[in-house]
């Protein structure tokens, strides 16, 4: 996996590229989809036979509206690179995030 542009969320990957999620999360729900498609795994493998680019995205949920402090960080490692995306929450107000990351195929 390559980090493009200098940017976590635009990245690349080899076909049979297997990529390991990891979800970090203090006062927040995470929740995943990979292609459209609800996510709970560790890993999933870049298959250019299936779709080009893959999207996985990424919904949090600050789960304390009254104090806040809600953060979360989701990290996608190939071949010994690391993208990382944080997100804190600015206000207990804020009640949610989103981001998503695009992995094209070379």
């Amino acid at each position: 996996m390559k980090i493009q542009n200098d940017n976590a969320l635009d990245l690349s990957g080899k076909d049979g590229e297997v990529i390991t999620v990891t979800v970090a999360r203090s006062k927040a729900q995470v929740d995943l989809l990979l292609n459209g498609k609800p996510f709970d795994d560790e890993t999933f493998e870049l298959d250019k036979s299936k779709t080009d680019p893959f999207f996985l995205a990424v919904g949090g949920v600050f789960t304390d509206r009254k104090k806040g402090e809600g953060a979360f960080s989701v990290s996608l490692s190939g071949n010994g690179i690391t993208a990382t995306r944080t997100a804190t929450q600015f206000t207990p107000k804020e009640a949610r995030r989103s981001f998503v990351f695009t992995i094209d195929i070379a």
